[in-house]
């Protein structure tokens, strides 16, 4: 699983720095629009938009550990051990029950745009070359964010019924992290 959590962290690392390099040649081309040559790099803002996407959720789903996600732990921490137990358990399940619940609409979604085969409005270049990359892949990491949220919650959630405490588990899930 560490090596798996590795490679994560270099393919996010790799998006941001795609991100990073798409974003610079698109300052660039506005300085050169005098030229004619920013139309020739229109994709170079949707590529951009494409890669936070995938980096919020493809991070949020495989990269960010337990601790790293956002909580609001002001009653939380009010109980004690087996009463954060029993919160965390109801969060866990409530989490993979809206995510199973979504799953549905979500597959529907993208086999509508699959349908579709739009392309991108604006990231011709790309498209013109024959790749096959249309709004439904664009948004296909939702998909994969919603698997990977069900398995992250439910294995917590059995973890939490066989009795571990949910400082244990977040603690188990940043030995192997760098943060």
């Amino acid at each position: 699983m560490r090596w798996l959590h590795k490679r994560a962290d270099d393919v996010m690392a790799l998006m941001m720095a795609l991100t990073f390099a798409v974003f610079i040649l698109q300052v660039a081309t506005r300085y050169l629009a005098k030229f004619q040559l920013a139309s020739d790099f229109t994709w170079t803002l949707d590529l951009t938009s494409t890669l936070f996407v995938w980096i919020i959720f493809f991070g949020g789903a495989f990269v960010l550990t337990e601790p790293d996600h956002v909580k609001f732990d002001m009653v939380y921490n009010l109980f004690g051990v087996r009463g954060r137990r029993l919160m965390a358990l109801i969060t866990s399940t409530a989490i993979v029950a809206l995510f199973l619940w979504s799953l549905p609409a979500v597959w529907k979604y993208l086999s509508f745009l699959h349908m579709l085969g739009k392309p991108n409005p604006t990231m011709k270049i790309p498209f013109s070359g024959g790749l096959p990359i249309t709004v439904s892949v664009i948004y296909s990491i939702y998909l994969a964010f919603s698997l990977a949220m069900i398995v992250r919650y439910g294995l917590r959630a059995i973890r939490l019924l066989g009795g571990a405490t949910p400082e244990s588990l977040d603690t188990s899930t940043t030995e192997g992290s760098t943060s």
